[in-house]
């Protein structure tokens, strides 16, 4: 009996002690990994974008308070935007779809739109004032590299820090178009 009880604490202790280990593990391994969510910013460090224009801490301090302010402007245009597309869809879901309605409730989608980039274009103009005339371009780069993604991936707004550095990757032939 005594031996059981032993064995039983043994592995117990040796549950706890690897559970610990595995979570700690976890929270290290994972934490450099972390996917920001889009438009928020790290330190310089953390940031490939801010790295590659090799901000200042007084820069990156700066262009932190432009990004807080942006996201709290653009908060409650993602939220409109997320209740046009659900109202889009229940259009589109209904037994009769009506091309004008949707074609109304797309221009409703399309002036939110207009109004995150106005926000998005703003906060970049304050953020060029900031920044050198090498870093300006820099900062093209970044955007031409955001756009050019923007023409493989879809359409996003016009921020460049949610993009990743240029990788030496081999040309690709574009793929023949299908019929």
């Amino acid at each position: 009996m005594r031996n059981r009880v032993l064995l039983i604490l043994l592995l117990l202790s040796a549950a706890i002690n690897l559970g610990v280990m595995g979570r700690a593990t976890y929270r290290y391994c994972c934490s450099w990994m972390e996917v920001q969510p889009a438009g928020r910013i790290t330190h310089p460090s953390q940031n490939p974008a801010y790295a590659a224009l090799q901000l200042s801490d007084l820069q990156a301090d700066q262009i932190d308070g432009i990004h807080a302010e942006v996201q709290r402007r653009l908060e409650p245009l993602r939220e409109q935007m997320k209740r046009l597309r659900r109202e889009f869809l229940d259009l589109f879901g209904a037994a009769t779809t009506d091309r004008r309605t949707l074609e109304l409730k797309i221009g409703e989608m399309s002036a939110v739109q207009e109004q995150i980039e106005k926000v998005v274009a703003d906060s970049l103009l304050q953020e060029k004032n900031i920044l050198s005339p090498e870093q300006q371009g820099a900062l093209l780069k970044l955007l031409e590299r955001r756009f050019k993604q923007e023409d493989h991936h879809g359409t996003g707004t016009m921020t460049p820090y949610n993009t990743i550095p240029e990788r030496a990757q081999p040309d690709r032939k574009p793929e023949a178009k299908r019929r």
